[in-house]
């Protein structure tokens, strides 16, 4: 194919392995996908693969039922351009991801997220029982928002200064707390599971 064209892709068992195209639409039922230096827009399904993108551009749509998620060295094209990812029960490992809007979805998989916030920054992390831990760089600005269940475990190496009282309400904890100055917004929805803020 030339280099930075548009693929449309799609296998039960076998394994897709991309790189340098423009934009890419990739499903897969078992097998895994393997992404990199794909630009512009870029989008996968998959049942129970394993979806790997690293050293990329542009907007980032990944969903998978049973499989993970490995996203490394992504940028964006655009100033619009997002990271998505769904999860039901698998993990998610996002790693120096520079876009402004970023969002994870999972029911009961695991997050990891490693590396600085952009100023201006929309972080949203949502899940019912599974575990999310952030490291970030120890000057990080940010303001944490969101529910939490009772049941919920949130740690954190950085003071969070509330600004308006944390509450309760029924069976969740709403969170308003701010670090630095809040160039950032990182905004959490937890039922149960654990939830960890980390100093690089």
């Amino acid at each position: 194919m030339p280099r930075g064209a548009s693929l449309k892709l799609q296998t039960n068992n076998g394994e897709i392995e991309v790189s340098d195209v423009a934009r890419l639409t990739a499903t897969s039922q078992a097998g895994s996908v393997t992404l990199v230096k794909v630009q512009t827009e870029t989008n996968v399904t998959t049942i129970g693969g394993e979806i790997s993108v690293r050293d990329s551009t542009g907007s980032f749509k990944l969903h998978t039922v049973g499989g993970s998620v490995v996203a490394r060295d992504l940028n964006p094209a655009a100033a619009d351009d997002a990271f998505e990812a769904d999860i039901v029960g698998g993990e998610v490992t996002v790693d120096r991801v520079r876009h402004q809007r970023l969002r994870v979805n999972t029911v009961s998989g695991e997050v990891d997220y490693t590396g600085p916030l952009a100023r201006g920054g929309r972080y949203s992390f949502q899940s019912i029982s599974g575990r999310l831990r952030l490291t970030l760089p120890a000057n990080s600005s940010f303001r944490l928002s969101g529910t939490v269940g009772n049941n919920g475990d949130l740690r954190s190496d950085f003071n969070l200064t509330e600004k308006d009282h944390s509450s309760q309400r029924g069976s969740m904890r709403q969170l308003d707390a701010v670090v630095g100055s809040g160039d950032a917004s990182i905004n959490l929805s937890f039922f149960t599971g654990s939830i960890q803020i980390r100093k690089q």
